[in-house]
């Protein structure tokens, strides 16, 4: 298994009542088969399938917290560290 720490936009309200937009970041884990090492720069990419799945995750978790994941927003994926 390999942790990665997921970073991506989500939306919530302020005291205010007004909608802010922010990044924010997860650490989820995932069969090295989900994964596309693009390592020449030491980036990560999830496959197709994977990725669905991770946004999924991020937008429940991110409801559990009271606020809205953007979708489509993932901009960074990196390796946190590689399990046994």
């Amino acid at each position: 298994m390999m942790v990665f720490e997921i970073t991506y936009r989500c939306r919530e309200k302020d005291e205010d009542g007004q909608i802010v937009e922010g990044e924010n970041c997860c650490r989820l884990r995932a069969k090295e088969d989900q994964v596309v090492d693009l390592h020449n720069h030491g980036r990560y990419a999830l496959s197709y399938a994977a990725r669905g799945w991770v946004e999924e995750a991020i937008a429940a978790v991110e409801r559990l917290q009271g606020r809205e994941y953007v979708p489509g927003s993932i901009c960074d994926i990196r390796l946190a560290k590689k399990e046994d």
